[in-house]
């Protein structure tokens, strides 16, 4: 009897629960163990001409999984609020900034300078660079306010696009801290019946890298951003390996947007084919089934997943074997982003008809300019490491190229 209690003992130790906060997101076994629910970021419904946004910017201290993370954050969260709009309206955001001021440091322009400066912007939508649109050298210091104002095209395609900050010295940092919420364009593919009926969910994929620091919250640190080897974290709008339950035969649409600072992510769901229907916010007029999806950051897709008629649960992993692929040439194991558990009444639901997707195409070949429309062919050197383009490095200074609005150009990268 001895040697079975003993046994027995030993068995719930093999086989308990790890702690959560000694989660890895490497460990299949672990993943299988969690048990958090997916959740959607805030949400701001767009208006009839106007949508209007508030986002302070302030640190906080966050939980990510069971890490205390002290970061910079819009209005208190690991993820920016979803904005949505329409086209032909007006997006105004008032961006405080209640960051502490920046702290004295020799200026190097092309290395991480004034954390604490800010800005936005919109990525992938068509609208002015100028201010009080998306004018990406905009400082917007400690302590002030600035009022952004977006006019959004009458024909501007609609589809998933994102914003974050973007001031030069600062992007990585406020970008890794979770700086970023998903920004949608309604209409178009919307419309289609099957579409509209299924499911929607918002996957803001963001890279968390930090310092953690004995007996107090981890940090976001400089030094480390683009030291590290891999990511100390995947969140799915700020969630670590959260959970999505979906009916058998039931299909959702997923706006999948690489909120990351560098790191490529290779998505696939196991054994189930993930049908993308838009690339960077343009539909792309066609369903096409794919057994995984390349995201390097700033990346979109828009994907419908149906699920099998059988009760089961699948794993949306990211990895990269092919070094080629990555930005610093490396091959990246394979994390856990989120657990899809199939469970419940069937729910039968049809994928959409392929002629009703093809009727939503942003780009044909018809918009393809011939060479005759050509006015300018250029040749783009760029130089990694030193972030070089045509030899030169970046200065907020200098205008390289300058194109005219309404022209063509054929450049070679």
């Amino acid at each position: 009897m001895a040697f079975i209690k003993t046994l027995l003992i030993a068995s719930c130790v093999f086989f308990q629960r790890p702690a959560p906060d000694q989660y890895d997101q490497t460990n299949r076994a672990q993943t299988l163990h969690r048990d958090a629910s997916y959740l959607e970021p805030p949400s701001v419904s767009p208006g009839q001409s106007r949508t209007t946004v508030y986002l302070e910017v302030r640190e906080t201290v966050s939980q990510l999984g069971n890490v205390a993370l002290r970061h910079r954050s819009y209005n208190g969260g690991l993820t920016g609020p979803t904005i949505r709009m329409r086209p032909g309206s007006s997006l105004c955001v008032r961006l405080a900034n209640r960051l502490p001021p920046n702290p004295q440091s020799a200026h190097v322009e092309n290395g991480p300078h004034d954390l604490n400066t800010t800005n936005l912007h919109t990525h992938g939508l068509h609208v002015s660079p100028e201010c009080p649109a998306d004018d990406v050298f905009k400082k917007i210091e400690p302590g002030d306010d600035f009022d952004y104002v977006f006019e959004i095209p009458a024909d501007h395609p609609a589809g998933t696009f994102w914003y974050h900050a973007h001031k030069h010295g600062a992007t990585a940092v406020q970008l890794a801290s979770g700086m970023a919420g998903a920004l949608i364009v309604e209409g178009g593919l919307d419309d289609i019946p099957e579409i509209r009926a299924a499911d929607e969910k918002t996957l803001v994929l963001q890279q968390f890298v930090y310092r953690e620091i004995p007996g107090s919250e981890a940090i976001v640190h400089p030094d480390d951003i683009f030291q590290e080897l891999e990511p100390k974290r995947i969140a799915v709008n700020g969630q670590v390996t959260p959970t999505i339950v979906v009916q058998p035969g039931e299909v959702q649409r997923w706006r999948m947007i690489h909120a990351g600072i560098s790191g490529p992510m290779t998505i696939q769901l196991e054994d189930l084919l993930l049908h993308e229907i838009a690339i960077d916010g343009l539909a792309i007029g066609a369903m096409v089934p794919r057994s995984q999806i390349e995201l390097q950051p700033g990346y979109r897709s828009d994907i419908l997943v149906k699920a099998p008629l059988d009760h089961g649960t699948y794993v949306l992993t990211s990895r990269v074997d092919d070094p080629s692929r990555s930005a610093r040439s490396r091959v990246i194991r394979a994390f856990d982003i989120l657990k899809v558990v199939i469970e419940g009444e069937p729910k039968p639901m049809a994928l959409p008809d392929p002629a009703d997707i093809a009727k939503c195409a942003t780009l044909t070949d018809a918009d393809v300019p011939s060479d005759a429309e050509i006015v300018e062919q250029r040749d783009v050197r760029m130089r990694g490491g030193s972030f070089e383009i045509n030899d030169l490095r970046f200065d907020p200074a200098i205008i390289v190229f300058r194109p005219r609005i309404d022209t063509s150009e054929k450049w070679n990268i």
